[in-house]
């Protein structure tokens, strides 16, 4: 039996003009594939649906739901035009390589760039390093030249200065060199007064004695200790003064000078440690320290009231054992004159603005701090320093005792 509906017929777009040779070889084959199927008769499907002679419907003998609709088939149009999805499918992998093909172009530029920029890269590099190369011959040439000037300059300079120091020894062997022969002359004259000062063996003894205790003692130096004797018998006095010249002094120029004199207290002793010390040992030794502290404040407040009774002068100890020599080198010098104030005997200082010659000889004028005088008392006074009156605490209508001022002698202390 003939269906009654006719299947729809599909038509294709209007082709592409580039692929329209092949959709028409396309469309060729499907017509010659449609002209050579021979006709058939039209049966009806089994299992469907039909009717009985006598007007009744006939049973399926597999379903009982309704066949679904046909699906349609594309077929070739009477004028070959060719299958749309073929033809979709060519106009894709067309515009692929299209695609393709534009990229790879670009693709080729861009390497063409490159190596147009390595060659050029190539070239900047090779001129930079031809510009090094040549920056570094000018530089060198340069240095050459400038080492070579100053060669010629140090080699004139170095002659200039030996003509001038021929120049300055010709003349100061023309003029004797007068400073330099005075100098060393009033240098002999102050060692030959001083030896001449100490002349018999005791006082050249404790001289060095004084050294030896000076080093031992104020500085700290025990190790440095000497006997004054052995088995009853005293050294001598050029025994001591080789030690004192051979081995403290050679070692004094070894050692750093404390600044301050050492404060003998009870120590630990000192042994080598092996890893940390231990909390006990250090609280030992701050304990130490703060007494040796203590010790040295309590010993200078005592020394203090010690010299305010008369007792002890710290100045006098550090006097020169011999006075100096009155003349001219005492002007503007300051000095300190025992005198009297009431029942004691009292150190005043003052400048000395004056000397005197013929029968006032070793006399001269000062003039005295005001902090020194009495009400009314004239500040310049005349005083006869003796010799055998140095350093003395003596106040006689013969004399007084005159020594260098705190100032003179801590000025003295600091040049040495």
């Amino acid at each position: 039996m003939q269906s009654s509906s006719q299947q729809p017929r599909h038509t294709a777009p209007d082709p592409d003009p580039d692929v329209q040779e092949e959709q028409d070889g396309c469309g060729d084959v499907a017509a010659t594939s449609t002209a050579a199927k021979p006709k058939q008769k039209k049966r009806r499907k089994k299992g469907g649906l039909g009717r009985h002679k006598n007007g009744q419907q006939k049973q399926s003998k597999t379903h009982d739901l309704p066949l679904p609709p046909p699906v349609p088939t594309p077929r070739a149009s009477n004028n070959d035009t060719p299958d749309p999805r073929v033809w979709n499918m060519k106009r894709a992998i067309k515009r692929r390589d299209n695609k393709i093909t534009t990229t790879k172009t670009q693709l080729d530029e861009r390497v063409d760039e490159n190596i147009q920029l390595r060659k050029k890269l190539k070239t900047v590099k090779a001129e930079k390093k031809a510009v090094q190369k040549e920056a570094k011959k000018e530089i060198d040439v340069a240095m050459k030249d400038m080492e070579q000037e100053l060669k010629v300059a140090k080699e004139s300079a170095d002659k200039m200065t030996e003509r001038a120091n021929k120049k300055l020894k010709v003349a100061a062997e023309a003029s004797g060199n007068a400073k330099v022969k005075a100098a060393a002359a009033a240098k002999e004259s102050i060692e030959a007064k001083e030896k001449k000062k100490v002349k018999s063996k005791t006082a050249k003894l404790n001289e060095i004695k004084e050294q030896i205790r000076m080093r031992v003692l104020g500085l700290g130096w025990g190790d440095l200790h000497h006997a004054w004797s052995k088995d009853g018998t005293h050294y001598s006095v050029d025994h001591l003064a080789s030690y004192l010249k051979n081995t403290i002094i050679l070692e004094e120029s070894r050692r750093d000078i404390p600044s301050t004199p050492p404060v003998k207290t009870l120590e630990r002793k000192v042994l080598p440690v092996l890893g940390s010390l231990s909390a006990d040992v250090a609280k030992l030794d701050v304990v130490s320290a703060e007494k040796k502290q203590e010790m040295l404040e309590t010993a200078e407040k005592m020394r203090d009231e010690q010299e305010l009774v008369g007792f002890g002068d710290r100045c006098g100890e550090m006097q020169p054992l011999h006075p100096p020599v009155v003349d001219e080198g005492l002007l503007d010098r300051r000095i300190e004159i025992c005198e009297t104030r009431g029942d004691q005997l009292h150190w005043h200082s003052g400048t000395v603005v004056g000397i005197f010659g013929g029968a006032r000889k070793n006399s001269v004028e000062i003039h005295y701090d005001a902090a020194v005088l009495d009400e009314g008392e004239e500040p310049v006074q005349a005083v006869k320093l003796l010799k055998h009156y140095w350093n003395q605490t003596k106040h006689t209508t013969t004399g007084k005792g005159w020594r260098w001022a705190i100032e003179e002698v801590e000025l003295a202390r600091g040049e040495n």
